[in-house]
């Protein structure tokens, strides 16, 4: 009887979780598991094949607020990585719509206020994004991607590094195979200084899964900062969005000294992503030392709801403008003071 109120005790929340999430409809929560798996892969073309999932999902159960919320969740990674501006902002509109949708469906699940949170993050409200995680925390303590989002969502970009990295260290010990969990980890050590710590987490995100679109540019960025620009861009290029891997090159160039490339590269970079990728725009500029192309950039991150743009605070590559005073004004103007 003991053993069994001790697996009551330590299974129940998981259990919580997983009847949470489920639907009436068998085949509807098929896809809703198969949308899942679609997501933990981590590149764009996986988040678009989990937004058609989660769609046929809501289509066999209308009322399936967790596949609403994995709609809104694909949509929002999606949107991340479009060319235009303006798909981007319709991702986000219809993620919005779906994440409200899922909410009002079922207000008890912690799914709906993680992503209502990102997108709350990019809107600036910062103490929106943190009332929701602490309100999915209180429903799933122990959930391993509610974890990941109070860690890397709530906690990082607003620099309380120390409690983010517990967090995400928990989380990765309830579910050690999410290979996002360990990305969200690898930023939060990178952002407190433990570049060694942050190279293991991204290379072990990367064994999980390896056709990655962030992990790559975080292990490459944080061996940048530990002065390995050499294995930096070998690193950039592994990421499946040509995004990063123009930002990577534009970046580890530059400290190699091909200056040419690294100027074709970035040149490249706002050719083809500058309605998408303002913030690492900006992150170019202000490695290099350039504070007025660097603010300007980030101005318009901030314009353009950059997906990056919650990290301002924190992104140890925005480091040569801690003293400029326009940075400071906008980090006060976002909520990030």
């Amino acid at each position: 009887a003991a053993v069994v109120e001790a697996l009551k005790a330590k299974l129940l929340p998981a259990s919580q979780s997983v009847s949470a999430r489920r639907s009436g409809n068998s085949e509807a929560y098929n896809q809703y598991l198969l949308g899942r798996q679609f997501l933990a892969r981590g590149n764009a073309d996986d988040s678009r094949h989990a937004a058609e999932v989660f769609r046929q999902a809501i289509a066999l159960d209308p009322q399936y607020a967790a596949a609403w919320a994995g709609l809104a969740d694909a949509l929002y990674w999606v949107g991340d990585q479009e060319r235009t501006l303006a798909a981007t902002l319709a991702d986000r509109n219809e993620a919005r719509a779906a994440i409200d949708k899922a909410v009002a469906l079922q207000p008890g699940l912690a799914y709906g206020y993680l992503i209502r949170a990102m997108l709350r993050m990019d809107e600036s409200d910062v103490a929106g994004a943190g009332e929701d995680l602490r309100h999915a925390m209180a429903l799933e303590p122990e959930n391993a991607e509610v974890l990941m989002h109070y860690g890397g969502v709530a906690l990082t970009p607003v620099g309380k590094l120390p409690e983010a990295i517990e967090v995400l260290r928990r989380a990765t010990r309830a579910d050690p195979l999410n290979a996002r969990v360990w990305g969200f980890l690898g930023t939060s050590l990178q952002f407190s200084g433990d570049l060694d710590g942050a190279i293991a987490a991204y290379n072990r995100s990367l064994e999980i899964s390896p056709a990655q679109t962030y992990a790559p540019v975080g292990l490459s960025t944080t061996l940048l900062l530990a002065g390995r620009p050499a294995e930096a861009l070998a690193a950039s290029q592994r990421s499946t969005a040509e995004v990063f891997r123009l930002f990577g090159s534009a970046l580890a160039n530059f400290d190699l000294g091909h200056q040419r490339d690294a100027q074709q590269q970035l040149e490249s970079l706002i050719a083809k992503y500058a309605e998408t990728a303002a913030f690492q725009i900006a992150e170019v500029y202000a490695w290099r030392g350039d504070r007025d192309q660097a603010m300007h950039w980030l101005e318009r991150a901030r314009v353009q709801k950059d997906g990056g743009f919650p990290y301002v605070k924190m992104d140890p590559l925005l480091r040569k403008l801690h003293g400029d005073p326009r940075y400071q004004a906008m980090l006060a103007a976002s909520g990030f003071e």
